[in-house]
């Protein structure tokens, strides 16, 4: 998953206060083939910025506008992934194109 997410959850916020809309459905449309549909309302528009991580958790932004985001290994193991460092923001193509990894998380699991 990309930003997608982050994307939805700052569009719905970005509605608290006005008045309900019918939702529209935007299909999203992957680099991998895959393709997903959101319902947004009609005036919000939303686009993949980036691609090619499996599933975020967790984002921050830094003061110097970069993102970081931490990434799970899978849905049944939460002690292991990566952190990434998004940055590059290129306005035209709305496109973050620069994502690395900083780090690899391997937690040990105590009961």
């Amino acid at each position: 998953m990309s930003f997608i997410g982050a994307a939805f959850c700052a569009a719905l916020v970005s509605t608290v206060g006005l008045p309900a809309q019918q939702p529209l459905s935007h299909p999203i449309h992957l680099a991998n083939g895959k393709s997903l549909v959101l319902k947004l309302p009609a005036n919000f528009t939303i686009d993949v910025a980036v691609e090619g991580l499996k599933r975020v958790r967790f984002m921050a932004k830094s003061p110097d506008n970069r993102i970081f985001v931490t990434d799970m290994h899978d849905l049944g193991d939460n002690t292991l992934g990566k952190v990434y460092i998004l940055d590059g923001w290129n306005e035209k193509t709305g496109s973050l194109p620069r994502s690395r990894p900083i780090s690899t998380i391997s937690a040990t699991r105590t009961i």
